[in-house]
């Protein structure tokens, strides 16, 4: 559905930070049974399939550089153009 969708899709995957509190804070909850990797994978593959991009930040730091990454593809991939009626 992503491909035929004819629209890019980029994921931010927070699973490693996600992974990192569930190990610290909750050993016996439903978050520490997820399979993170494969999580990791479906995201990259919606992504892909669709044209996008997948993101997963080792933490919060990394997050500025993901966001400038994003608005330079999107940059690049759309150009809005104004033309006078005149």
């Amino acid at each position: 559905m992503a491909q035929d969708a004819g629209t890019p899709i980029y994921a931010l995957g927070l699973t490693r930070l996600c992974r990192d509190i569930a190990d610290q804070e909750n050993r016996t909850g439903p978050a520490v049974k997820m399979d993170w990797r494969k999580a990791e994978l479906e995201l990259q593959e919606i992504a892909s399939a669709s044209g996008g991009r997948a993101y997963t930040p080792e933490n919060t730091v990394d997050l500025s550089p993901i966001y400038d990454d994003m608005t330079e593809n999107l940059k690049v991939r759309y150009v809005i153009t104004y033309r006078s009626s005149n």
